[in-house]
C-alpha cells in the first residue's frame, strides 16, 4: 500500500492525503492518480521504475487504461514540478525503460507536518489567476472531502412522484407556499412557450395558461402571499416581470441576460428580489438585488472586471446570504456563498461539472442542485457546513426546488441523443434517419474520408469517451478512457489524428490522439478554455479559440500565434491562409485572408451556435433557430442564396454539438434528440 505520509522533494511539499503539491505560497491540487504515481516514484528513489511497475501499482495492472493515463499523469506532474528560472525537471525519462525521481524524498511525521492556515472567505477584487490559486487552496484544506467521496448513503426520499405528463416539455417547477399550486413553463411542439398553473388538489383538471403571449416565459417564483409571480420572459431581449394573479397585470421590473441561464429568489417580506441580470451599460451577467418598493437595484457580484458568469442563485433561510452557481472560464462550475451583510464570498464547492439549478432547504443548512455528467443529469444534496455531498437516487434530475416542507420538485430530463443523418440527394424530403441510436447517448459526430470512419462521443462505457465506428454504425471501438467530459472531436485531413477537448474538474485541456497507436498528447495552448478546434489544410497546425480570439498552434514546435480577434470563436481554413469563421453575438459568417481585411459571407441569418455550421466545396450548411422553429439551411457559394432544406420540431437537433458532412454519400450528420418529453416530478421526504 502506498504511503500517505507527507514528504518534500526539492522545493515542493507533497501531501498525499490532500492530493496537493505546495511550493512556497502556491498550492496545486492534482488528481489522486497523479499523486499516487509521484508517491510510488518517491518510494523507489533512486531506482528506475518501469512503466509496467507503475501501472501494476497505481492502476492494478490495467494496461489498457494505464498506458494512456500514465502518460497523462507524467505530463501533469512535470507541468507542476519545475523550478524556475533554470527549468530543472523532477522526473527523468529513461528511454525504453521508465522513469526516475531526480530528487530524494524527505518524509515527515504527521504530527510535525506544518499546518496550512488559509482564509475561508475573500472579497472578489482580483482577476482569474489569483482566483484560481484560491480555489486550489480550498481543495487542499479538505473542505470538500465529502464531495470527493461522493456519499452514496441510504436515500432519505421516497420514489419520485409524477406530477405532469403532457405532450412536450414541462420545465422549471415552482410550488406555491401553501403547497397547492404548481407553476411551470410548458414548451409545446410548434407553439409558444407559456407559464401554466396546475392545481395539485385537482390533478384531472387541465392546467391554466397564465401568460398566453409571444414571449418565452420561464423560471418563475411565488410571493409569500401567493398573489404575485415573478419570472423571466424572452423574445429579442430578456425582461424580468411581475404578474398579479388576480388581475393578470404584468409589470416589467428589470432586464436579464438574453443568453445563458438564470434564476430568481425572493425575501419572505417580498421587499427584495435577487436575480441574474444586467444593466443597459453593463452586459455582464451578475447577481442583482432589486428593492421592489423603491425600484432601486444594486449589483452584488462582478463589481470589477470578472471572468466568471453567474448562472443560478438561492437565498438562505435567514436571508443573510445567497449561494451562487458560477461558471468559470475553463468550463467548470462552482458554488459560492455570498454574504449580503459583508459582501464577502466563500467558496463552498470549487469544481463541478455543469450545474443546472440550485435551491436552499427552508430550515436546514443544506443545498440541492443538479449536475450534468457523462450524458446524465444527476442530483446532489450538499451540507453547507461540512461540504459533504450526497447523491440523490434519481436520474434526469434538473432545476430542483425545495418547497416549505423540504420536498423537492424538479423536471425529469432524460432525453437521449443519437447521431442522425440527412440524405441530401434524396428525391423526397424526409425526416432525419438515426445512424447511431441505442440506450446510450451519442454526440459530436465527425467524419474522416481518409480513414472512412466516424468518431463520436458516447457514454456507452459509463463515462463520456471517444468511440470509432463505421458509417453504418457498426464496428464500434472505444478510443479513450479518460473519465472526463469530452467534446468536439475533429479528424485531421489525413485521417491519422483526432484533436478534442477534455474538461476535468480542474482543467480544460486540448488533446491530440494518434488513432493508430492510441497515444495521447496534451497540447499546450496556454489557453484557459478551448472552443471547437480545426486543422490547417496541411495538418501541420491546429486552430482553436478561447471565446475571444482564435489561435494557431503549430504542432512541430508548439508555437502559439493569435490569428483573429473581435470575438471570433470558431474558424476553418478554407484555402491556404484563408479563413471562414463565426463571431460571438454576430449574425452570419465571415472570411478573410491572413493579414487582410475581413468581409461578411452573409449577415442575414443568425446561427444559434458558433460551431453549428459545416463548410463544403459547394457551400455552407448551418442550423437556424427562431423560437420553436428549427431548420437546416444551406448557403450556396455559386448563387449567393440561402435555401431551407429541412424544418423539424423544436429540439430535434442539438445546436451546439456540431455537424459533419460525408461527401461520398452526400450525407449530413448531426446530434439529434429523441422525443423531447420532459415531465415534472416530486421527491417527498421519508
Amino acid at each position: 500500500m502506498l504511503t500517505k505520509t507527507p514528504f518534500r522533494i526539492g522545493s515542493y511539499q507533497i501531501n498525499p492525503l490532500e492530493n496537493t503539491v505546495v511550493n512556497q505560497e502556491q498550492t496545486n491540487s492534482l488528481q489522486p492518480k497523479f499523486i499516487e504515481v509521484l508517491v510510488f516514484l518517491a518510494s523507489q528513489h533512486p531506482n528506475i521504475v518501469t512503466r509496467e511497475q507503475i501501472i501494476n501499482t497505481v492502476w492494478d495492472g490495467n494496461g489498457y487504461v494505464g498506458e494512456k493515463a500514465l502518460t497523462n499523469a507524467i505530463w501533469h506532474l512535470r507541468k507542476t514540478l519545475v523550478d524556475k528560472p533554470n527549468q530543472q525537471e523532477y522526473i527523468e525519462t529513461i528511454r525504453k525503460t521508465g522513469y526516475r525521481l531526480m530528487y530524494a524524498p524527505h518524509y515527515q511525521d504527521d504530527e510535525t507536518a506544518a499546518p496550512v492556515n488559509l482564509p475561508l472567505a475573500f472579497e472578489w477584487r482580483t482577476k482569474w489567476p489569483s482566483f484560481l490559486a484560491l480555489m486550489c487552496v480550498f481543495v487542499s484544506i479538505g473542505l470538500l472531502v465529502g464531495w470527493f467521496s461522493r456519499n452514496e448513503s441510504a436515500p432519505t426520499y421516497n420514489e419520485p412522484e409524477l406530477l405532469t405528463q403532457y405532450p412536450g416539455r414541462e420545465l422549471f417547477p415552482a410550488i406555491s407556499n401553501d403547497g397547492r399550486y404548481l407553476l411551470f413553463s410548458w414548451r409545446k411542439m410548434d407553439r409558444n412557450t407559456d407559464l401554466y398553473l396546475q392545481d395539485l388538489t385537482q390533478p384531472n383538471v387541465p392546467p391554466k395558461n397564465l401568460t398566453n403571449s409571444d414571449f418565452v416565459e420561464s423560471r418563475a417564483i411565488w410571493s409569500a402571499d401567493n398573489k404575485t409571480i415573478y419570472y423571466y420572459r424572452k423574445k429579442q431581449h430578456c425582461q424580468l416581470v411581475a404578474q398579479q394573479l388576480e388581475t393578470d397585470e404584468v409589470t416589467v421590473i428589470g432586464q436579464c441576460a438574453s443568453a445563458g441561464s438564470g434564476s430568481l429568489t425572493l425575501s419572505d417580506d417580498t421587499k427584495h428580489l435577487f436575480y441574474i441580470g444586467k444593466t443597459e451599460n453593463d452586459g455582464a451577467s451578475a447577481v442583482y438585488q432589486l428593492d421592489l418598493e423603491s425600484k432601486q437595484q444594486k449589483k452584488l457580484t462582478c463589481l470589477t472586471v470578472c471572468d466568471f458568469t453567474d448562472q443560478y442563485i438561492t437565498l438562505s433561510p435567514d436571508e443573510e446570504s445567497i449561494v451562487v452557481a458560477r461558471s468559470l472560464p475553463s468550463g467548470q462550475y462552482q458554488l459560492v456563498l455570498h454574504s449580503l451583510i459583508t459582501q464577502q464570498e466563500q467558496i463552498l464547492l470549487p469544481w463541478m461539472h455543469t450545474i443546472r439549478g440550485i435551491s436552499w432547504h427552508p430550515t436546514l443548512p443544506k443545498l440541492v442542485f443538479a449536475s450534468h455528467e457523462n450524458g446524465k443529469r444527476l442530483g446532489y444534496e450538499m451540507d453547507v457546513k461540512t461540504g459533504q455531498l450526497t447523491r440523490l437516487p434519481v436520474e434526469g434530475f434538473s432545476y430542483p426546488r425545495y418547497d416549505k416542507n423540504g420536498d423537492i420538485y424538479y423536471h425529469n430530463w432524460q432525453i437521449g441523443t443519437a447521431i442522425m443523418r440527412i440524405e441530401l440527394d434524396a428525391q423526397i424530403n424526409s425526416a432525419p434517419f438515426p445512424l447511431l441510436q441505442s440506450d446510450y447517448n451519442f454526440r459530436y459526430p465527425n467524419y474522416s474520408a481518409a480513414a472512412n470512419k466516424l468518431v463520436v462521443v458516447s457514454n456507452e462505457s459509463g463515462n463520456d469517451e471517444l468511440w470509432l465506428a463505421s458509417l453504418d454504425g457498426t464496428n464500434r471501438t472505444q478510443l479513450t478512457e479518460l473519465n472526463a467530459v469530452i467534446r468536439d472531436p475533429v479528424w485531421s485531413h489525413d485521417g491519422r489524428f483526432i484533436v478534442f477537448n477534455v474538461i476535468t474538474l480542474t482543467d480544460n485541456i486540448l488533446y491530440l490522439l494518434d488513432v493508430a497507436t492510441r497515444q495521447l498528447q496534451v497540447l499546450n495552448t496556454q489557453l484557459t478554455y478551448h472552443y471547437k478546434a480545426s486543422w490547417s489544410l496541411d495538418d501541420q497546425a491546429i486552430f482553436v479559440g478561447n471565446g475571444d480570439d482564435v489561435y494557431k498552434l503549430t504542432l512541430e514546435n508548439q508555437s502559439v500565434v493569435k490569428v483573429t480577434d473581435n470575438g471570433v470563436r470558431y474558424l476553418v481554413e478554407s484555402a491556404p491562409n484563408t479563413y471562414i469563421y463565426s463571431k460571438r453575438s454576430k449574425k452570419g459568417l465571415w472570411t478573410k485572408f491572413a493579414g487582410g481585411a475581413e468581409r461578411s459571407i452573409f449577415d442575414d441569418v443568425k446561427i444559434p451556435s458558433s460551431t453549428g455550421w459545416q463548410l463544403t466545396e459547394q457551400g455552407i450548411y448551418y442550423f437556424k433557430v427562431l423560437g420553436s422553429d428549427y431548420r437546416l439551411g444551406f448557403y450556396d457559394f455559386s448563387t449567393g442564396q440561402h435555401q431551407d432544406l429541412l424544418r423539424v420540431p423544436e429540439r430535434t437537433y442539438s445546436r451546439t454539438r456540431g455537424m459533419a458532412y460525408v461527401p461520398e454519400r452526400n450525407w449530413l450528420l448531426f446530434t439529434g434528440y429523441e422525443t423531447p418529453q420532459v415531465d415534472i416530478k416530486r421527491l417527498v421526504q421519508k
